[in-house]
């Protein structure tokens, strides 16, 4: 009996578990793992080096950002709005593993060089059409709101949570008045809670029941879409609600999903105007398989649109919908090849319509 289960042991740990995706991977000039961000088209490449330099690199020139120590690893994010980009830059990353120890963040505009500081913390994010900032100091467990256009309009929110350190919330601006944001009660239950400033108070909107599950949100053009998601072996499942934003009442809501299964969920809105992605557990008996889905706001329906097994996270890009797997880096929307300059191609383009011209 011993003999056959080392037998089955080695055929599984022997034979890849997923077949090689058909989805297109992305390619681009500089080292895949160096690249930090890449506009529509190929415009313009954020991407650091081993020297620990942030380089943007447009018009055939690469152009130094920030400099760090060596070894410096950034990470950046930005929205469709495309006038700031934020980067954090982690000086230790190679000799000193904390995941809650403040970064230094950055502002960069849209295709530019000049970076600024505007603070100390993690999980920076970008809202009101880049005009607002956001970010979140683990260690003081305080939710910083900085104005991007003018940087002596900022405020903070200290959240409640005392039990989970590594805790991290969610938020989102309604307006420069109305926030949301997540955070957990005593006992580690998480929720959804409003902030109005000239209220200096917070209001529960949303109440979790267990402490094994994840809620996330995020806004989708006039409404907030909520997912509730079970976590480990719990049997929450899953289920995506919408609110109407409108009157920031959030009294009534409408159930986009649900299933009885612990969805991974990370959902990325507002890529499409009437469609929300997010990874969905599609596991049957034992065999575990996770991939990411699409699901039209309008009819309700979810289509799978990757192959890996187990994709957990999808990462929004400009115009592209990446999914970072094993080393690699799939393209579920929008251009894959960015070794060709975009210059070029369009010097290309142009010849070509002059040769036809002139026949």
């Amino acid at each position: 009996m011993a003999s056959i289960n080392k037998f089955i042991l080695l055929l599984i740990f022997s034979t890849p578990l997923w077949a090689d995706s058909l989805l297109p991977l992305l390619f681009t000039k500089q080292p895949l793992r160096n690249v930090r961000f890449i506009s529509k088209g190929g415009q313009y490449t954020y991407f650091q080096n081993g020297n620990g330099q942030l380089l943007l690199s447009k018009n055939y020139k690469a152009t130094e950002v920030l400099k760090g120590r060596p070894g410096s690893n950034f990470l950046m994010v930005s929205t469709k709005a495309r006038r700031y980009l934020l980067f954090t830059i982690d000086e230790h990353y190679h000799d000193f593993y904390s995941i809650r120890e403040p970064l230094k963040i950055y502002r960069v505009r849209f295709g530019n060089f000049t970076a600024d500081e505007i603070g100390l913390g993690q999980a920076p994010r970008l809202h009101l059409d880049d005009t607002w900032a956001t970010y979140y100091n683990l260690q003081e467990r305080v939710l910083t709101f900085q104005n991007l256009l003018t940087q002596a309009i900022k405020f903070t929110i200290s959240l409640n949570n005392k039990i989970n350190p590594y805790f991290v919330p969610q938020v989102a601006m309604i307006d420069r008045e109305t926030v949301l944001f997540s955070d957990l009660n005593d006992e580690g239950i998480p929720g959804i809670l409003v902030f109005k400033r000239g209220d200096e108070k917070s209001q529960a909107i949303y109440k979790g029941i267990s402490v094994r599950e994840k809620i996330e949100f995020c806004l989708q053009g006039d409404n907030l879409i909520v997912g509730v998601f079970g976590l480990d072996k719990s049997k929450i499942g899953s289920k995506i609600l919408s609110y109407p934003v409108k009157g920031h009442k959030f009294t009534q809501k409408s159930e986009l999903y649900k299933s009885k299964l612990n969805d991974i969920g990370n959902m990325v809105c507002n890529f499409e105007k009437d469609a929300i992605y997010f990874v969905k557990n599609l596991s049957e008996n034992i065999k575990a398989k996770y991939e990411a889905v699409r699901m039209d706001l309008n009819t309700k329906e979810t289509k799978v649109i990757s192959d890996v097994g187990y994709a957990n996270q999808i990462v929004p890009m400009d115009d592209k919908l990446l999914l970072p797997f094993r080393g690699k880096v799939f393209v579920l929307k929008g251009k894959a090849n960015y070794k060709s300059d975009a210059l070029a191609e369009k010097k290309k383009k142009k010849e070509k319509k002059k040769k036809k011209e002139k026949k």
